[in-house]
């Protein structure tokens, strides 16, 4: 069971965002639980280089939410936190030697062990706590041979023998097994135990563990102390100035200390400290009398009283906290400097609570600064990084989705040009190949226009199609030529009407055979078997004063649904399940706008829908 005070150590090296990697592996080294843990996290063998390695390549972020949560899976929540710190040591001390015994015994043949015997400790560590990797073979075999009669070790590997002696501590037996399995006299192992106490020692006074008996026994208050305030101050991770992380910080300091602590920090080259919140105030960093300005650029907290020989500035600021007694606690910040006035307080621990948040808040402050430091042209919020990466994922999409489109439309092309030349003597059916070939060719050039869009559109730019005469008659006619096997596949009457001599029309002819192809689509799978789709045109339309025609498709299907009509021309998900996507209308507003027209719609339930397209006889761009 770990002891709340290393667990407390453990948070202490874990919680900075420059996480002190070598600390971090060496105390999980002497920690079986936490050790274990990370272990079977990163599926690697009890090896500390390889620990090393795999914890330094994780993300700072991710590193420090892993090793919180492996913080709060060893926390004993019952039991003596002392007598866990003596069973610890005393698993400690045992590893420890079963890594001296080793090198004792090869002390004389280094070069043939390599590096086979350059983690004992480790598994040792995990062995005597009885902790079980399936991945680590040497470990398993430890724990598999352990307990076996003495007798039958004697030739085993070096390391399951001294894996015997070190088990024996416990009972005693670890002077008899040296001789029996190692060849050890009782005076080399007396030496190699006292070693292994010493090297235990040094490894716990370098992580300041069981030194101080009063902080080690309220450990587990500040665990959960640290753990509240790294709960209030997750809301920080969303404050991108300083002024939005100032109000943060009012907010939750008002739960932990009698009233909001200040800030007070410096901007990189500025050389003043700035007061968040009071901007009346500000102190030089290189100040020979202020205090504030000494703890600023120092690394201890410093406790502030008022009195006639204290700079005004910090008998001022005193003041904005309405008390006699502060403590200057400093951010430790890469990029920059500040600290954190807070007053005292007889009744709590102030100055742990002030230690323990700014733990959290320099993190946010060093993120602040670090945005700071960068390139103008580097500041860009993460939505819109991100939304540039997944624009070019979808060009990149796009362009190879056009690639693979053409090929099977040229296959298509060639069949149609071989039907044409064995069809010469039927000219209706020569018509209608060449009616599909031109609207695959129209297909081919859509994509084509996809495939060409910029990476990036600042701005908006519509590519001008072709301009043409054509006579709207026999268009419409064709129009209908080319849907009559669709429609009466499904049971659709597909007719067209003209209404007046309708005559010739100047358009973007690719565009206006887009449109009318998406609206006559739609109607046919709007409708049921039996009913009929109309398209025509009428002459003598007149809108704002322009000539122009009405083009229209007119079904007998049940008509728009409300929610269709309320984003007539925004995307939409379709109502017609299978396949379809939803974006034909939209599309069809968009070309009438390019094409300087107007659609309209007229629907009613179960009287079907009539989609009306006002065009102007010559458009303004061929005009004059």
């Amino acid at each position: 069971m770990t002891p709340d005070a290393v667990i407390l150590r453990y948070l202490q090296i874990v919680a900075p965002l420059r996480c002190d990697i070598e600390e971090l592996c060496l105390l999980l080294s002497a920690d079986a639980d936490l050790l274990a843990r990370w272990l079977k996290l990163l599926d690697i063998p009890a090896d500390l280089d390889l620990l090393q390695t795999h914890i330094a390549n994780l993300d700072a972020h991710e590193r420090s939410a892993l090793a919180r949560a492996q913080a709060w899976s060893v926390l004993p929540i019952v039991g003596s936190a002392r007598l866990s710190l003596d069973q610890w040591m005393s698993v400690l001390r045992a590893a420890c030697l079963a890594q001296l015994l080793v090198d004792h015994v090869l002390q004389e043949d280094r070069t043939a062990a390599g590096d086979a015997y350059a983690n004992v400790r480790l598994r040792a560590l995990l062995a005597v706590s009885g902790v079980q990797l399936l991945h680590d073979q040497k470990l398993s075999a430890l724990i598999k041979y352990r307990g076996t009669n003495p007798a039958l070790l004697e030739d085993a590997l070096l390391e399951i023998r001294v894996f015997a002696v070190v088990d024996a501590l416990e009972v005693g037996r670890e002077f008899e097994l040296a001789q029996q399995l190692l060849g050890l006299s009782r005076q080399t192992l007396a030496s190699l135990l006292e070693d292994s106490e010493r090297a235990a020692s040094e490894l716990v006074a370098r992580f300041g563990v069981g030194l101080n008996s009063e902080r080690d026994d309220n450990a587990a208050q500040q665990i959960w102390l640290r753990q509240q305030i790294s709960i209030m101050t997750e809301g920080m991770v969303d404050c991108h100035d300083w002024q939005s992380l100032q109000a943060q910080h009012d907010l939750v300091s008002r739960c932990l200390f009698p009233r909001p602590p200040l800030l007070l920090v410096n901007h990189p080259d500025s050389g003043v400290l700035h007061v968040l919140g009071y901007p009346d105030y500000a102190i030089r960093l290189d100040s020979r009398t202020s205090i504030l300005s000494a703890a600023a650029r120092g690394s201890n907290s410093l406790g502030v009283s008022d009195s006639d020989d204290l700079a005004v500035v910090d008998r001022l600021l005193l003041r904005e906290l309405n008390t006699e007694e502060a403590v200057a606690v400093p951010l430790q910040i890469t990029n920059g400097s500040g600290l954190m006035l807070v007053a005292l307080d007889e009744d709590s621990d102030i100055e742990l609570q002030a230690e323990l948040y700014v733990e959290h808040l320099q993190n946010h402050a060093e993120r602040l600064f670090e945005d700071a430091s960068k390139p103008a042209d580097e500041q860009v919020d993460n939505g819109q990084d991100l939304l540039e990466q997944f624009r070019a994922a979808e060009y990149n999409r796009l362009r190879e989705i056009v690639h693979e489109a053409n090929n099977p439309l040229s296959i298509v092309h060639n069949y149609l040009h071989i039907l044409e030349l064995r069809l010469q003597h039927e000219p209706d059916a020569v018509e209608q190949l060449e009616l599909i070939g031109s609207e695959l060719r129209r297909a081919g050039e859509v994509f084509t226009r996809a495939r060409d869009i910029p990476l990036k559109t600042d701005v908006d730019v519509v590519p001008a199609g072709t301009v043409a005469e054509i006579d709207l008659a026999p268009f419409l006619e064709n129009l209908v030529e080319l849907f009559s096997g669709y429609a009466s596949n499904a049971g659709v009457d597909l007719s067209a009407q003209t209404t007046g001599t309708v005559g010739v029309l100047t358009t973007q002819v690719d565009k206006l055979s887009q449109l009318l192809n998406n609206l006559v689509k739609n109607a046919i799978e709007a409708c049921q078997p039996g009913d009929e789709v109309c398209v025509g045109a009428r002459a003598g339309v007149y809108r704002d004063g322009i000539v122009g025609v009405e083009l229209f498709v007119e079904d007998e299907g049940p008509g728009l649904a409300d929610d269709v009509l309320d984003n007539l021309a925004g995307a939409k998900r379709s109502s017609k399940g299978g396949d379809h996507q939803g974006v034909g209308l939209q599309v069809a507003f968009r070309l009438a706008i390019e094409l300087e027209g107007a659609l309209d719609v007229r629907t009613l339930a179960g009287q079907g829908t009539t989609f009306s397209l006002f065009l102007p006889r010559v458009p303004s761009s061929t005009a004059g």
